[in-house]
């Protein structure tokens, strides 16, 4: 706030009860000051005042800096301060003169106004931010950092104090961009790479318009949420999912997906390559329209089990597919499938690997072909073939065999159970799946092991595997039983890594809330009766003020405080959102009349962008029992969108009526 003044001299202030000092710009330090004033700063003497260094990257000296450029002639400017004293920085209102040094370089006279009651509510503000467990930064509409709290401080360092906003992001000339969007929109919300004392880190960053009761302009409220370690998390897992993609893509020609009423809802791999037929054509139909739109051949047993609710393999589908030269072929695929259930057991579908056969046949013989057994392999040479680790074991669970993968995963195993092997904690479990698939009883304990069984390695360092075994029926070489072994370590890592996130997330949230009500509830209080107190002053209730300057001085404290307020009220409401204790005030709201507010909020972002605002209410329209507050935010926030992402010279247009 600048006012018309005259400016007082040395001699007016040596005695002042208020601190002054005279501040040399150019070498940005004090070159006097009144006895107040060196009681102030916490010195003995004035020659230890005027020798008192100061740190060259403390926002407060840039803005010192930006002050003695901003005085018209005859003016004095009153501005909030935060000073770096003996007992901790502290916020305070100043009367800042122009003034000249004996030497002719620029400097500013500054007297510290103690008499202003917006000063401690400031700093009282102030250290309540500064605690405050997100990192937290002011910065003026050019991009100059005003304060930081202590989060940030950790954060950045002196990376802001020194370059501003510019200094943080990825891309320096990003920074004028994002303020003139966020003093158009109000709000604007990116994930950037921001430089910080730890290095390059993805941060969540969301700008926040504010106004400067300093300048009397706006400035940018800006918080970091860091998302570095939830990017890498998800990396990894997408990583996962590429390489299982790859495994399947090995093992089968394509994948499917079933829902609960049997309707294909995903198909990847190349499954036009195998059938001849586009995925779109069956995403989202039945799996017994597509048998008759396409003349599909399934065996009884298939149909069975897609009814079982339960691991199948080894199912035979006969699909016509139009070959060379016309002549139509019949491809057999060999289907296999899981069951999928939902977090309460519930079935809700199936994944299933098709695998194309090598036998093939043409149309007119497709009918009387009958499946034959493959032609027999040594063990040997099947296990060799496969990629996870596989065993055969006999009808008491001694390994007979082993590939590669599962010596490597297991040790030498050859001879001995494969109980053994595992953590003593598995070895009862292995038992008890044995005897299942000995007794048949995969009814019973389907829940338990038709998805296999998560095991532990006996060696250390531990590994997690997913154990599927299965009986081969009759005596195959010697072995009864046949193991797959998988091993899922890195998938558990992953889990527990994503639970511990999870958890730690909950803990920040609920601290912030409980900061946020803490702020909200004790702050109202003191700002209601400032606000209070101020409108008293500014309409002279009890008699005249005597000076016009009281009264704009009355005025910018209330609005100051009405600004405060709305901004806490906000922080409350967020709190009690997040506690799930938001309770609306209802009371009949005039469609109408709120549009109208809401509109003439932003009319003049949109005159910026020449866009026009139409609004068609009827007058007919009946009052809307709502909580009015609650409304008119979703509103701005509707228009707000619309005037964002409507090209310059359109129309936005805003229509109620009832349903």
């Amino acid at each position: 706030m600048s006012t018309v003044t005259t400016t007082p001299t040395i001699d007016d202030l040596v005695g002042h009860s208020d601190p002054a000092w005279l501040w040399d710009v150019d070498r940005r330090r004090i070159s006097w000051g009144n006895p107040a004033a060196v009681t102030f700063w916490g010195e003995q003497s004035l020659l230890d005042l005027i020798e008192l260094e100061f740190d060259p990257d403390d926002p407060t000296l840039l803005k010192l800096d930006r002050l003695a450029t901003e005085f018209d002639e005859g003016t004095s400017l009153t501005r909030k301060l935060e000073f770096d004293l003996a007992t901790g920085r502290q916020w305070t209102t100043c009367l800042c003169y122009p003034s000249v040094l004996d030497d002719g370089r620029p400097g500013l006279l500054i007297r510290l106004d103690q008499s202003s009651e917006a000063s401690a509510t400031f700093s009282r503000f102030g250290e309540m931010v500064q605690e405050a467990p997100i990192a937290m930064a002011l910065f003026g509409s050019d991009g100059v950092l005003l304060h930081q709290n202590i989060e940030a401080e950790r954060l950045f360092g002196v990376i802001a104090r020194a370059g501003g906003l510019s200094a943080l992001l990825e891309k320096p000339d990003d920074a004028l961009p994002l303020i003139a969007r966020t003093i158009r929109s109000g709000t604007v919300s990116r994930a950037l790479t921001l430089t910080t004392r730890n290095g390059p880190r993805v941060h969540r960053v969301t700008f926040r318009r504010v106004h400067d009761p300093d300048s009397q302009s706006h400035a940018l409220l800006v918080l970091f949420r860091d998302i570095a370690d939830r990017r890498a998390r998800e990396k990894d897992a997408e990583q996962q999912r590429t390489q299982m993609q790859a495994m399947l893509d090995l093992v089968s020609d394509f994948q499917w997906r079933l829902d609960k009423n049997l309707r294909f809802t995903q198909i990847t791999g190349d499954f036009y390559g195998a059938t001849g037929v586009r995925v779109e054509a069956l995403l989202g139909k039945n799996w017994d329209d597509v048998v008759q739109q396409f003349g599909l051949g399934p065996s009884a047993s298939l149909g069975k089990a897609l009814a079982s609710r339960t691991a199948w393999r080894d199912e035979e589908l006969l699909w016509p597919k139009h070959g060379a030269k016309g002549r139509e072929e019949v491809i057999r695929l060999v289907l296999g499938a899981l069951p999928l259930t939902d977090a309460l057991g519930n079935f809700k579908g199936w994944n299933g690997l098709a695998l194309k056969s090598q036998r093939q046949t043409t149309a007119s013989t497709s009918s009387a072909v009958v499946p034959t057994a493959p032609a027999a392999q040594e063990p040997e040479t099947l296990l060799a073939s496969v990629t996870d680790g596989v065993l055969m074991l006999d009808a008491h669970g001694i390994v007979i065999r082993a590939n590669d993968n599962a010596q490597k995963t297991l040790g030498t195993i050859t001879g001995k159970s494969l109980a053994s092997a595992l953590h003593p904690t598995n070895q009862k479990q292995i038992e008890d799946y044995l005897v299942s698939l000995i007794r048949d009883e995969r009814d019973a304990l389907s829940p338990t092991y038709d998805n296999g069984l998560e095991v532990r390695t006996a060696s250390k360092p531990t590994r997690h595997l997913l154990l599927v075994m299965q009986a081969l029926g009759d005596d195959y070489a010697g072995a009864a039983f046949t193991a797959a072994l998988r091993d899922i370590t890195q998938a558990k890592h992953t889990e527990v890594e994503l639970r511990e996130a999870l958890t730690q997330a909950r803990a920040v949230s609920s601290q912030r809330s409980g900061f946020l009500a803490s702020v909200a509830h004790e702050l109202r209080t003191p700002l209601n009766a400032i606000i209070g107190f101020s409108e008293i002053m500014r309409d002279e209730r009890y008699g005249a003020l005597g000076d016009e300057r009281y009264l704009s001085y009355a005025g910018d404290i209330h609005d100051s405080g009405e600004l405060l307020l709305s901004l806490i009220n906000d922080l409350l409401d967020l709190s009690k959102v997040e506690a799930g204790k938001f309770e609306p005030e209802f009371e009949q709201v005039s469609i109408a009349s709120l549009v109208e507010q809401c509109v003439n909020m932003v009319k003049p972002g949109a005159a910026d962008e020449r866009i026009a605002i139409r609004t068609h209410i009827p007058e007919t329209l009946p009052g809307l029992v709502a909580d009015k507050r609650s409304l008119m935010q979703i509103l701005l926030n509707l228009l707000s969108n619309a005037v964002k992402f409507t090209r310059a010279g359109g129309q936005v247009t805003v229509t109620a009526t009832v349903s």
